[in-house]
Formats: C-alpha cells, sequence, structure tokens
C-alpha cells in the first residue's frame, strides 16, 4: 500500500491518496478462492465446468485401460488364486507404472485427500462390469484396511471411499467393519515379492460378524503383487467357515508383472496385461 499526498492551493487543504497494491499473500489467498470455485483436470490443468470429475473427457480417452471387464481368468485373477478360498472375479481399470499418469493420480489419492478422482475412476472400473454377472452373487463390498498411523496422515483410507462408491453403484451394502488391520507394517511398495508376502503375514483380523456372507468383494486402489488382497483374504476364510468366495477390484494393476499359474514374475511384456484374453 503507498500512501500519495497532493495539496490543494484552492482549498488550502492537502489530498491524501491510498494507492492499494496486493501482497503475494493475498494474490495466493485470491487464488486458492478462484481454485476452490473452478475445477481443473489432474492431468492437463485445463478448467473444467463440473466439480464432479477430476479427469477431463481428452484426458481419460488417453488413460492406459487394461480392459479386462472382469474377464475370466484374465492376469489379475491369476495371480491371486490360492488354495485357501475359491476366486470368484477380479477387476483392475488402469495399467500402473512410474513414471506416468496414473504416478500422478496416486500422489494425488496419497496426499491430497483428492475423493473426486477416487470416485471418478471407481465409477469408470465398476461401468465396465454394467454388461457382466461380476457382481451377480456378490453379498457384501469390504475396503482393504489402512493402518491408524497412516490413515491419521493421509486424513482417509481411499480404499473406503472406492468401496462406498462401487457400493453405491451396484446396491451392495458396504462393511468397512468387517475386516480391521492390526499391525501398522512399513510400506512394502519396494521390497520383493517374498519379503511382501512374508510382510504382510497376520496383518488383520477379522471381525466376527462375517460369518453372515458368503462371498465378499475387496477393494483397493493398486494391485502390485497380490499379497496384501490375498491375505485379506486369507484371514476372512480362516475366521469364518461360511465364506468361501472372494472376489476382487482395484483401480490399478502394476506393470512389469508376469502373472502365471499361483506365481508373479518380473517381464518386460505389458502387452500381456493389457490386451490379455481369458485361459481356456
Amino acid at each position: 500500500m503507498f500512501v500519495v499526498q497532493s495539496y490543494d492551493k484552492k482549498c488550502n487543504v492537502p489530498n491524501v491518496f491510498v494507492i492499494f497494491v496486493p501482497t503475494m499473500s493475498l494474490i495466493t489467498a485470491f487464488g486458492n478462492m478462484l481454485r476452490g470455485l473452478l475445477r481443473y483436470c489432474v492431468v492437463c490443468h485445463r478448467p473444467m465446468r463440473t466439480h464432479h470429475f477430476s479427469i477431463c473427457p481428452h484426458c481419460v480417452a488417453r488413460l492406459p485401460f487394461v480392459h479386462y471387464r472382469g474377464a475370466v481368468g484374465n492376469p489379475m485373477e491369476r495371480l491371486l488364486w490360492s488354495n485357501a478360498y475359491d476366486i470368484g472375479r477380479a477387476q483392475a481399470l488402469l495399467l500402473h507404472r512410474a513414471p506416468s499418469v496414473t504416478t500422478i493420480f496416486v500422489r494425488h489419492f496419497k496426499h491430497h485427500e483428492e475423493r473426486a478422482l477416487l470416485t471418478q475412476l471407481t465409477r469408470m472400473a465398476v461401468a465396465e462390469l454394467r454388461d457382466t454377472d461380476f457382481v451377480a452373487t456378490i453379498d457384501a463390498v469390504v475396503p482393504v484396511p489402512l493402518s491408524r498411523e497412516r490413515q491419521r496422515q493421509r486424513g482417509y483410507n481411499q480404499a473406503a471411499v472406492i468401496a462406498e462408491t462401487v457400493a453405491r453403484e451396484t446396491g451392495l451394502p458396504c462393511l468397512p467393519d468387517l475386516l480391521q488391520r492390526v499391525v501398522d507394517n512399513p510400506s512394502l511398495s519396494a521390497e520383493h515379492v517374498a519379503d511382501r508376502v512374508a510382510g504382510v503375514a497376520g496383518i488383520f483380523r477379522a471381525a466376527p460378524e462375517g460369518e453372515a456372507y458368503r462371498h465378499i468383494l475387496f477393494v483397493d486402489d493398486t494391485i502390485t503383487t497380490g499379497a496384501t488382497l490375498r491375505e485379506c483374504a486369507h484371514t476372512m476364510a480362516d475366521a469364518h467357515t461360511r465364506i468361501h468366495t472372494f472376489s476382487f477390484l482395484t483401480l490399478f494393476v502394476a506393470s512389469g508383472l508376469h502373472v502365471g499359474y499361483g506365481r508373479a514374475e518380473v517381464t518386460s511384456n505389458e502387452d500381456e496385461l493389457i490386451r490379455s484374453k481369458p485361459t481356456p
């Protein structure tokens, strides 16, 4: 703010003019207010006409869809095969590799509580299943639990937002308390497959209310080796004899995995993950 003073000789009084120049803090506050009124695409940063979406149609058309559509025997399903339970179906929406557009999404999930982005992607994943029998026998949707410390840091559990959206879109009940995380294990993103399996052993506990259900759909944001989702299913199957079938839905399936019969090996052939067909 500047004050400029002049002298009016006719009236014999000084004239004071105040020139207001906004500071950077005011400019920043004004910019934040505008961002609250406008919605921008998280990928290309173009303004959008709606607050209900986070990705513009132009960027949606360029996303790395895997096109599983819940097909029987797809690579994600084979990754989750186990002798300890029956698998229903498995569904993922996008191929995740770093760095890529999905890296932007994961950053927004974990550090910016981007619920609109989670909701938009989840609705897209469910929309791919509308002409299938994917949810025909499922009784309830259960999110993969987040540790208390990690949930405190992020402010929410992104898997719970996905589960709530799946429940709204399908009419299934969402049961976030059916499975609890009892061990706050460290991040396993950089670990080898065998280490990830060992790192999630015993970290969950099933609630007794699970006896009322037979077929559970577990949901999470990303599947890398499948260790966490398999442990969820193992924990629930061990605790409840009535539950014998599990299905799985994630937004992302990590690239660099060759999914074989009961094993996961590193490969450079991403085409198998993207364009795989059901195994006969």
